[in-house]
């Protein structure tokens, strides 16, 4: 019978698991596999009908050392994964074991950089803004030397309601227009659509350029802008006046139209003439009206335009500009104590970032540690897994062994056992794994612990630095701060 063992134990490697790569676990060998592979059954009992071996011989016959090599191959097979399993184990904790400390020094340095640029930008902005701020202040301490003022301007710091109070008596002169000069109109006040809005329009409008503009003029300390403004408050006034009572002669001639009772065609003939008719009664009777309802038209006008003028002077401080430029300086110091703040704000939270990053990977260091530990032990574990299913082989050998035998001797017509029988399987001393000497963990995390609290505590000392930094450009004198030459701190040059 033709047997090539060979070709037996290369096709193993291909259909003989020995070791479960997702559990960890070696796996027993399949005795009734190994029986079918070696041919065990025909092949010994031809052997016994040929006696072979022989009864005298005391060494071991081919189909015992046929066996060994079968089982010397898996067990070959098994020491491989078990090499390779172990130094997979070696190769992740040696990852594991370097580099931690050299990526968090590399966070500090980067931390230190950051720092320092984002400070001296910063440095730079405030340096500026103060600058800016000096100079307002000294053009505000001019003006009010020039101007006398002493006090701080007084104005709203939020207009909305006085702007409300404007909008709210426009649109009460758009409505009395349109109830008065409406009601005086055959077709209501859609025939007198645009007067009710111009005339409306131009009354609060003059007296916002009054209030707001003019009005001021006679609190300034010069008397020729005392002067200006009184030649343009007296003509703005009248015009004020003259616009209402205008407006309530024109009613007049649109009431007394409508009275008439004339015909659509000689109504629209006669509309082109009111304007000359109203101004015509303007300038002989201007206060003789003919219906009660227009001097209340005019009243409101004038009422409307007073609290207009009122609350449009409302607006600002009396003294003119002196409202505009303490606004300006007040931005100018906001901008800086915002940015101030904001400088302030980034230095904590870089170095909040670089801190929190660098305990990030500080907690990753324990972690590898602890898994580096938890390896050594697994490595032990598995050894003794190893060891254990070389004890499962040897079972295997002798089970072989014995049915071999059995097989064979029933085979034998003498049915006398050979010496070479009487020889035991052993598994071979060589096939045994000896766990090396475990290296000493020397514990990188205290080293790498005491390192990370001197990174953290030098990024937030710098980040104090700086902002005591943004602290005294606050304090430095407006000659220092003005001067032609302006040095940045040592701290920020290359």
């Amino acid at each position: 019978m033709a047997f090539e063992l060979k070709k037996i134990l290369s096709s193993l490697n291909n259909t003989t698991s020995v070791f479960d790569e997702g559990t960890g676990e070696f796996n027993t060998i399949d005795v009734n596999l190994a029986k079918n592979n070696l041919q065990l059954t025909e092949r010994s009992s031809e052997n016994g009908s040929k006696n072979i071996p022989a009864i005298t011989s005391s060494k071991k016959d081919a189909m015992a050392v046929e066996i060994d090599s079968y089982l010397k191959h898996l067990i070959l097979m098994a020491k491989d994964k078990l090499l390779n399993r172990e130094k997979a184990i070696d190769e992740l904790s040696q990852i594991q074991s370097e580099g931690s400390l050299e990526y968090i020094t590399e966070i500090y340095e980067n931390g230190k950089a950051d720092l320092n640029t984002t400070a001296k930008d910063r440095y730079n902005d405030l340096f500026t803004a103060r600058r800016d701020w000096i100079l307002g202040e000294k053009e505000l301490a001019g003006f009010r030397e020039d101007h006398k003022r002493r006090g701080p301007a007084r104005f709203d710091d939020n207009n909305t309601k006085n702007y409300g109070w404007i909008f709210l008596i426009t649109i009460i002169e758009i409505i009395a227009n349109a109830v008065f000069l409406g009601g005086a109109h055959r077709d209501g006040p859609a025939g007198v659509f645009a007067e009710i809005l111009m005339f409306g329009i131009i009354n609060i409008g003059f007296s916002f350029i009054l209030g707001f503009y003019i009005w001021r003029g006679f609190y300034h300390i010069s008397s020729f802008r005392n002067s200006v403004s009184g030649i343009l408050a007296v003509p703005i006034l009248f015009l004020i006046a003259s616009l209402n009572l205008f407006l309530a002669h024109y009613r007049d001639k649109l009431e007394s139209l409508n009275k008439a009772n004339l015909a659509i065609d000689e109504m629209n003939v006669l509309f082109i003439e009111i304007g000359s008719k109203a101004r015509e009664a303007f300038l002989s009777h201007p206060f003789f009206l003919d219906d009660f309802k227009s001097y209340l038209l005019m009243f409101i006008g004038l009422i409307a335009s007073t609290i207009a003028i009122i609350k449009s002077f409302q607006l600002d401080d009396p003294y003119p500009g002196y409202g505009k430029i303490s606004r300006e300086q007040s931005k100018l110091a906001d901008s800086y104590n915002k940015k101030q703040t904001n400088a302030f704000e980034d230095m904590d939270d870089l170095a909040d970032d670089f801190s929190n990053q660098i305990n990030e990977q500080l907690n990753v260091l324990k972690g590898n540690e602890t898994a580096i530990i938890t390896r050594q032990q697994d490595k032990k574990q598995l050894h003794e897994k190893y060891n254990n299913w070389l004890s499962s082989v040897q079972s295997v050998g002798e089970s072989l062994y014995a049915f071999y035998r059995e097989e064979n001797i029933k085979a034998r017509k003498s049915k006398k056992e050979p010496k070479s029988f009487k020889i035991d399987y052993l598994v071979s001393n060589d096939a045994k794994s000896k766990l090396g000497p475990q290296k000493r963990i020397v514990s990188s995390y205290m080293t790498a612990q005491k390192t990370c609290k001197k990174y953290v505590d030098s990024l937030n000392r710098q980040s104090e630095k700086y902002q005591n930094m943004f602290k005294d450009i606050e304090n430095m004198s407006p000659d220092k701060v003005l001067g032609q030459e302006y040095k940045q701190p040592t701290v920020f040059k290359s």
